[in-house]
């Protein structure tokens, strides 16, 4: 909607209903009659048969009703955008084999998370070539469903909150006749990320603590050109620094049974744990990466194309949660480039227009790891990694009609 000569106003609501049905069901028994399965306590001695549900078997139920509105100006060399919005997301469970049918806690009332976000960014052009940027942003995200619902049962955790996102960005970008640049710098802080940690002892019973108030801190800079020295030939670059880690500890959180009664030792002392991350690098993420790439029309219907991509102060994936004593950085895997070609070339086939697709992927055939799971120590000789695949083919063809 115009409101006036230079703001226009846009609004909405968005309403989303979701239902999930989680269990275990038996395929094939393998020659076998049945399976007694003990997880119903409607049905303690449960002779399981192909076709029916084991173990577990409950319904999780997510609604969701936001409203978003939103201004934008324009005018001469300055442009400006605000938005505000506010959403409700709401939790239910119903459980059939931990609780009877006949049990009124075999089914949650709806838990609630209001939501309030808001965001706004000014673009000033300076002429036609030079402009500057800033944008900032606050978002509440509701928690996930299991650091709702604790134990895979109907218990609901009562310190669930949301979680907090402070963004801010700020760029210059430059537009030429056959160059153009975007640099900006960023920084995200994830406040309040809601995490929940389960334990079991040696007669199997369940105990769970509430990890809440985990900060991460992600910050960098990022730089990405475009050159065309001539008509058929693109030049393209980028380079993204990044500093992203976990921003703090937390300390002595209790443990907690499945009936909210807090563990305690021999000596009637709580049993606490600490999660000690004040500092460590966020992990299963590259976060310094460039690339450089080509793309040349050798004919009106053909082009060729080779790309560069980096990827270093990439470390290994791991559960901060699993952080109880301060320990070492987690392992750096080392830091890799793929080379890739690859052509197109477009054509009639039967008076439709086709392409062909031929690409070659690590030209070099460069051997890296493309994941690792951190190991003890944080070493190399105990990690857990995954090799990325070897120089490969692909060719392909498209018609459209």
């Amino acid at each position: 909607t115009e409101i006036s000569e230079f703001i226009d106003f846009t609004g909405g609501i968005d309403l989303r209903m979701y239902k999930g049905e989680h269990y275990q069901e038996v395929v094939d028994l393998l020659g076998g009659l049945y399976y007694i399965d003990d997880n119903d306590e409607n049905d303690p001695n449960k002779l399981v048969r192909e076709g029916d549900k084991f173990s577990y078997y409950d319904f999780g139920f997510t609604n969701w009703a936001g409203f978003f509105a939103q201004a934008e100006y324009n005018k001469e060399a300055l442009s400006a955008v605000i938005s505000v919005a506010g959403s409700n997301t709401a939790y239910k469970r119903k459980d059939f084999f931990n609780y009877l049918d006949s049990d009124p806690q075999r089914e949650t009332d709806w838990i609630n998370f209001p939501a309030f976000s808001t965001k706004g960014g000014v673009n000033y052009r300076f002429d036609t070539q030079n402009n500057v940027f800033a944008n900032i942003g606050y978002f509440e995200r509701a928690p996930f469903n299991d650091a709702v619902f604790q134990n895979f049962q109907n218990d609901v955790n009562a310190d669930a909150e949301n979680q907090k996102i402070f963004s801010a960005e700020l760029g210059y970008g430059f537009r030429g006749s056959n160059f153009r640049a975007d640099l900006n710098v960023y920084r995200t802080k994830w406040m309040d990320r809601t995490f929940t940690r389960r334990f079991t002892d040696p007669n199997d019973n369940q105990f769970t603590a509430n990890i809440l108030g985990i900060d991460a801190l992600h910050q960098g800079v990022e730089l990405e050109m475009q050159y065309r020295p001539v008509e058929a030939l693109t030049l393209t670059g980028m380079v993204s620094v990044g500093d992203w880690k976990w921003d703090n500890d937390v300390i002595d959180v209790p443990i907690f049974d499945e009936n909210q009664n807090q563990l305690v030792d021999d000596e009637g002392e709580p049993v606490l744990v600490n999660v000690l991350i004040d500092g460590l690098k966020v992990g299963n993420s590259a976060q310094t990466t460039f690339a450089l790439g080509a793309d040349w029309a050798i004919l009106p219907s053909t082009n060729i194309r080779a790309n560069y991509n980096y990827a270093g102060d990439y470390f290994a994936d791991y559960n901060p949660l699993g952080r109880d004593e301060r320990g070492p950085q987690t392992w750096e895997m080392p830091a890799y480039g793929l080379l890739d070609l690859g052509l197109t070339h477009r054509f009639e086939f039967g008076g439709f227009n086709a392409q062909i697709n031929a690409n070659v992927f690590n030209v070099l055939d460069t051997e890296y790891l493309s994941d690792a799971q951190n190991g003890s120590g944080s070493v190399a000789q105990t990690a857990l990694v995954y090799y990325g695949p070897g120089r490969t083919y692909t060719i392909g063809a498209k018609i459209n009609f």
